[in-house]
């Protein structure tokens, strides 16, 4: 577990757990976009967004519209994971 720095007593954190690598990547105003060539891979990435997006929440973050973790099966069969 990681140490989140700040003013008071230090608050522990679950340890960070990195997104696979994606095919591509968008980044927008208030989420990102990764596309993945598997299912399995949207689906690990889908989790760590779900876990990003409740701890961004939980700071009093919105997101809007968009659904962190969502998951869109595309045209050409690439998966893309909406992310915080």
């Amino acid at each position: 577990m990681g140490t989140i720095e700040g003013r008071g007593a230090p608050q522990q954190r679950e340890k960070i757990m990195d997104y696979p690598k994606p095919l591509s990547l968008e980044v927008g105003c208030k989420v990102s976009w990764r596309t993945y060539s598997t299912l399995n891979e949207a689906k690990q990435a889908a989790e760590i967004a779900r876990n990003d997006a409740e701890e961004a929440e939980a700071m009093g973050f919105d997101f809007g519209y968009l659904i962190p973790s969502s998951i869109r099966k595309n045209e050409d069969h690439t998966y893309t994971v909406v992310c915080p």
